[in-house]
């Protein structure tokens, strides 16, 4: 469901992507994150993950992506080499950007 909420909050929603992400972080820290692995696709996909507004992209970037990389040393274990090479491809981006 958090996938979802993600998915279709708007791209200047600022305020609820914040909020969205902040569930996700105390989503990430139980047990309930093995429930993610299914779904890192989605969550590597940038649009998803911080939305297509500068604004989010410029606000929310860090938020997102050190909650994305608590969540995969979590579940790393559990993923897919599909899923672990979309993983190391987004952080790459992020680094040369």
């Amino acid at each position: 469901a958090t996938v979802r909420l993600m998915r279709s909050c708007a791209d200047d929603a600022v305020s609820l992507r914040k909020e969205l992400l902040v569930a996700f972080r105390h989503l990430c820290a139980t047990e309930l994150r093995y429930g993610f692995v299914d779904h890192i696709q989605d969550l590597v996909d940038e649009k998803v993950l911080v939305g297509g507004g500068y604004t989010c992209h410029e606000t929310l970037r860090t938020l997102a992506y050190s909650t994305l990389a608590d969540l995969i040393h979590h579940v790393r274990n559990r993923m897919s080499t599909r899923d672990i090479a979309a993983a190391v491809s987004l952080f790459s981006r992020n680094l040369h950007d």
